[in-house]
């Protein structure tokens, strides 16, 4: 009787790069369902720390406007 597992073992091993017990006689392929996935959430992330600095830096502009009118304010107080 064969062992379905020898039959199994006989096809993969030495197959190149797809067989669980073979050699990886060959490159892996430049881009599967990792790389992309990996690449989107690369995007994802560049694109929440895009937001990041564009949000400090209007939070600042804010900071910075408020006080101008703080000074101006404070200026035409004293002049009274």
């Amino acid at each position: 009787m064969d062992d379905p597992d020898d039959d199994f073992l006989s096809t993969t091993s030495g197959s190149g790069y797809g067989g669980k017990f073979g050699t990886q006689s060959e490159d892996p392929p430049p881009y599967d369902d990792d790389d992309a996935r990996g690449y989107g959430l690369r995007q994802q992330m560049q694109q929440s720390m895009n937001r990041q600095v564009d949000s400090t830096q209007r939070m600042l502009a804010g900071i910075y406007d408020s006080e101008q009118i703080g000074i101006a304010t404070a200026e035409v107080y004293y002049m009274v």
